[in-house]
């Protein structure tokens, strides 16, 4: 029970990831397709954020994190969100 929620896009972003080093030849950053898991009290687009708490588990923020689009800039990939506990 230690993943609360997997991201859907995270193929989509794995082949983003692809045609961007095809393309330039070239890593987008330091982090490029490295797999990460977000701990759940932070915020990604698209995906619950609940910190734990049942009654949360629909709440879906609008926008990223800071760190999350610092994280994507440099080429991360986000599989799913881990629990706190």
């Amino acid at each position: 029970k230690s993943i609360i929620s997997f991201n859907p896009k995270v193929f989509q972003r794995a082949q983003e990831l692809d045609e961007y080093y095809a393309k330039n030849k070239q890593f987008m950053g330091k982090l490029h397709c490295v797999p990460m898991l977000i701990k759940d009290n932070i915020d990604i687009a698209g995906m619950p954020t609940t910190g734990s708490i049942k009654a949360l588990r629909n709440s879906v923020p609008q926008k990223n994190a800071l760190v999350i689009d610092r994280l994507n800039r440099e080429g991360a990939i986000f599989l799913a969100k881990a629990s706190l506990s």
